[in-house]
């Protein structure tokens, strides 16, 4: 049995080469308009991060190429535990606020 050498052999199996990872970037577009102009094949789907709020668009095409485009606003996520913290740090400051009132109407 005669195997190609592009294949190699059960016994002599050519070496897997490993490619090195390639550059990427988040796609970036000025505000609606550049989602607008943002050029897409039928059927196809992008995720656009705005450059200048802190938004990002959501764009699919249909079967026709016709382009939908939907906004999502984005903010840096809190763990739980930051927002207990906050919680407390907040309810905190509420009650000096309030002591603070009662400590001057005895005066």
């Amino acid at each position: 049995m005669s195997y190609n050498n592009l294949y190699g052999t059960p016994y002599n199996p050519i070496p897997q080469v490993e490619m090195p990872p390639q550059r990427e970037e988040v796609k970036r577009v000025n505000g609606r308009n550049g989602a607008d102009m943002y050029r897409m094949a039928p059927n196809s789907t992008a995720i656009l991060l705005d450059e200048n709020n802190p938004m990002i668009w959501f764009l699919q095409t249909d079967s026709a190429g016709y382009k939908t485009i939907t906004a999502y606003d984005i903010s840096k996520h809190i763990d739980e535990q930051e927002k207990k913290e906050n919680d407390f740090e907040e309810r905190m400051k509420q009650f000096d606020e309030r002591l603070s009132v009662i400590e001057e109407a005895l005066k």
